[in-house]
């Protein structure tokens, strides 16, 4: 998902550059390209590689790319459902329960108990449900309801997210993975990772300012963490 709406990965990474560069006070005119990203020129030739550091991995089924994915369509198949069975036209707000993350197996099953949830409590009052009532799905959080009817209601989602610390072994994996691209590079004097955390999207969003940890590398003149907006730079690899 793109939360920026940025048409393609080469626009993301052009839009990141010139946050960066503006907030950097970088006065050089970047070349967009490709291995590495962008080429500015300086006193030197220093290639800059930019990618963005989630909290998971994609491929973490409990990461938040795929998790939201997964709500988004649990809930939005569960009032269908609701609504294929006769069902009134109010609002449920679900929040899911990060600790129990909605596992791929699960996803029809929960689809219909939450259709079936709704089919419950429809003649409750506005009010949260007693997680009692829906204690055989552990996926779910909190359930409210606003029995009111409205005109073609969509069931929203809400969820309540901690500020996550950065760690270090993820940061250390990508500063790898990229060492392992430079290769194909094209030759500069110098190459710098920037590592963009945008805050916009909670699957990227972490605290960059604190407990960072020092890294080294070979390949990597510079290794820079930046959150966009907020305007904070940080070297973690200091020269």
């Amino acid at each position: 998902m793109n939360f920026r709406r940025l048409a393609s990965q080469q626009e993301a990474e052009k839009f990141y550059f010139e946050l960066f560069r503006q907030a950097s006070g970088l006065d050089a005119i970047p070349d967009y390209g490709d291995k590495p990203d962008v080429i500015l020129h300086l006193d030197r030739k220093i290639g800059v590689e930019i990618t963005n550091l989630y909290i998971r991995p994609g491929s973490d089924d409990a990461s938040e790319q795929r998790q939201r994915e997964r709500r988004t369509k649990v809930v939005a198949a569960a009032q269908s459902r609701y609504r294929q069975m006769g069902g009134r036209d109010f609002e449920l707000t679900i929040q899911f329960n990060a600790k129990s993350p909605i596992r791929s197996r699960r996803m029809a099953a929960l689809t219909t108990e939450l259709a079936d949830l709704a089919s419950r409590i429809e003649r409750q009052p506005t009010g949260p449900i007693d997680p009692e009532v829906f204690a055989t799905s552990p996926e779910l959080l909190t359930v409210y309801l606003n029995a009111r009817e409205y005109p073609d209601p969509r069931w929203p989602i809400t969820q309540v997210y901690a500020l996550d610390f950065i760690s270090p072994q993820t940061l250390t994996d990508i500063l790898r993975e990229k060492e392992a691209k430079a290769l194909e590079y094209q030759p500069c004097d110098a190459y710098w990772l920037l590592i963009i955390v945008d805050w916009v999207d909670r699957a990227q969003d972490q605290e960059i300012t604190v407990n960072v940890p020092i890294l080294t590398s070979q390949t990597f003149e510079r290794v820079i963490l930046y959150k966009p907006d907020f305007n904070e730079i940080v070297d973690a690899c200091p020269r």
